[in-house]
């Protein structure tokens, strides 16, 4: 959980705290000013006048002896108080908004992104300057996914902030030869969500297998030898012979007229 100090108007973490009677006081980690906040008056009473919050010295750093917030309260952001909000970490947001795709459509591609490489689209252009992709001769069937991998996604997108569950998917793709269609999926949710963490780290483990995929082995067997091998063994081979019979003829015309 975050906090905006009205102080100097910095988000920081909810580190320094403590309860005087129902009401919460937050120390700004940034500033050292305590901000005290009242609860939410119940319906129908009249709100207390919030009192100013005056800077004090920076208390001691928070210790872990301190008694834990036994449950999280309720603030109030009426006039004059503090603005402490909760605030939705990118993993939470992430998951949510994951869960809600794999309720409705989780394939359908967000106007003005190309519906095959995702990337920006221009109004006026005819075809796309990443991909190459004519979008008056896109076939939409092309880039359905498979029914196995359209199963799995939604499964996965119900349980986006499974590290092992995305593990899974990717090395079932990878075993599929479909690396480059679950790229794409990942693609579509940061096109919803740019900071989606499990997003970004999927499509590096895609770009990090596919490279492994590509890469060379090497191999100790040594390569057939071509015709063109064949033509110069055989030559060296028939010139070698030649050059023998030569000198075994040269060598008995020699013995012969020694006298």
């Amino acid at each position: 959980m975050k906090v905006l100090c009205p102080q100097c108007d910095r988000l920081s973490d909810l580190a320094q705290f403590r309860f005087e009677g129902a009401a919460l006081v937050v120390t700004c980690s940034k500033c050292g000013v305590e901000t005290r906040t009242q609860p939410a008056a119940p319906a129908g009473s009249p709100s207390p006048v919030p009192l100013p919050a005056a800077p004090i010295a920076p208390l001691e750093p928070y210790q872990s002896t301190m008694t834990p917030l036994p449950s999280t309260p309720r603030l109030s952001s009426s006039p004059g108080a503090s603005n402490v909000v909760l605030l939705k970490t990118p993993t939470t947001e992430a998951v949510e908004k994951a869960a809600k795709a794999a309720r409705t459509n989780p394939f359908e591609v967000p106007a003005g992104l190309c519906p095959k490489c995702v990337s920006r689209r221009h109004p006026n252009a005819l075809s796309c300057g990443q991909c190459g992709l004519v979008f008056d001769k896109l076939d939409e069937k092309t880039l359905e996914p498979p029914e196995w991998l359209a199963t799995d996604w939604r499964a996965l997108l119900a349980n986006w902030g499974d590290e092992g569950e995305h593990d899974r998917v990717r090395k079932k793709a990878a075993q599929a030869d479909a690396l480059a269609t679950i790229g794409r999926l990942y693609r579509l949710r940061l096109a919803s969500m740019p900071d989606d963490p499990y997003a970004l780290r999927g499509r590096e483990e895609i770009m990090r297998l596919a490279s492994v995929s590509v890469a060379p082995r090497p191999s100790t067997d040594l390569p057939p030898p071509t015709s063109k091998s064949k033509v110069i063994f055989a030559t060296l081979f028939f010139l070698l012979t030649m050059t023998g019979v030569f000198m075994t003829l040269r060598y008995l015309f020699f013995m012969k007229d020694e006298p």
